[in-house]
């Protein structure tokens, strides 16, 4: 075997080509919501990140060589995290939405008191909200959704070269600018749910302030809880076309703020 090929420098380059987009892939398993579920392991995530690092790593330009002990490594170390988090970011922002809608709804039909410990998010969340969560997430495992971030995540590696210098502006803006869709997002899709038990919240305040001897809020509460239930069943087969229309408008933000981190003014 040539010497050459055991020199420092060889196997310096051979490290950072590797180590560079691991890097990338590891941010974005740590915030992705699928990929970085807390049921799925650590060493798990790691070995993804890794097997997909080595597969790209003959694929895309050698980065320029720096000393990987030295600050422009470390520097270039952050930068390449950075990308994978905010990508990551993207996905998750997308689930967040769908939560959301699930807290508006459980509110509303007067589920707020019924939470558990979520281990995703480290908080305690409404069993609506989660229930909506999981189905978003079958769903965009349905559309082959994670398929398809992985498509883009890997195809398109040359648009954010591992040579940065820092994070493209254009990209965080189109990922400030999804991220705002959170609340009106999520509150589009549960407004009509919403809407429905306001109306019947009212009705039932008017009859009891018209005729209290009913004691109609003694029979409100089950039967809000039971035209909440029914409604959301009426609702899902809209609710899907729904989240299939939010999953591709997420591939198309995914994909901006993709482009937008490397692209510099």
């Amino acid at each position: 075997m040539p010497n050459d090929l055991l020199s420092h420098e060889h196997l310096q380059a051979l490290l950072l080509s590797v180590m560079w987009p691991f890097a990338r892939l590891s941010g974005f398993m740590i915030s992705a919501p699928l990929f970085g579920h807390r049921s799925l392991p650590t060493p798990v995530r790691l070995l993804m990140a890794f097997g997909l690092a080595l597969i790209i790593a003959p694929l895309v330009e050698s980065p320029p060589p720096v000393d990987v002990l030295g600050p422009a490594a470390v520097w270039q170390l952050a930068l390449q995290m950075g990308v994978g988090l905010a990508l990551g970011l993207v996905i998750r922002i997308t689930f967040a939405i769908v939560e959301a809608a699930g807290e508006f709804i459980g509110l509303q039909m007067g589920l707020a008191f019924a939470s558990f410990f979520s281990a995703d998010t480290g908080t305690n969340t409404q069993v609506l909200s989660r229930l909506l969560g999981m189905l978003a997430m079958l769903l965009f495992l349905a559309f082959n959704g994670h398929l398809l971030v992985l498509e883009i995540l890997v195809t398109h590696f040359h648009e954010i070269p591992l040579d940065l210098r820092r994070m493209g502006p254009v990209g965080l803006e189109n990922l400030l600018l999804w991220s705002a869709s959170l609340f009106s997002a999520g509150l589009l899709l549960a407004l009509p749910l919403v809407a429905s038990l306001l109306a019947i919240n009212l009705a039932m305040g008017v009859l009891n302030r018209s005729a209290p001897q009913l004691s109609v809020f003694s029979i409100g509460f089950p039967l809000t809880l039971l035209l909440g239930i029914a409604m959301l069943w009426l609702m899902m087969p809209g609710m899907t076309d729904w989240l299939s229309l939010l999953f591709r408008q997420a591939l198309g933000a995914f994909q901006a703020v993709h482009e937008g981190l490397g692209t510099m003014p």
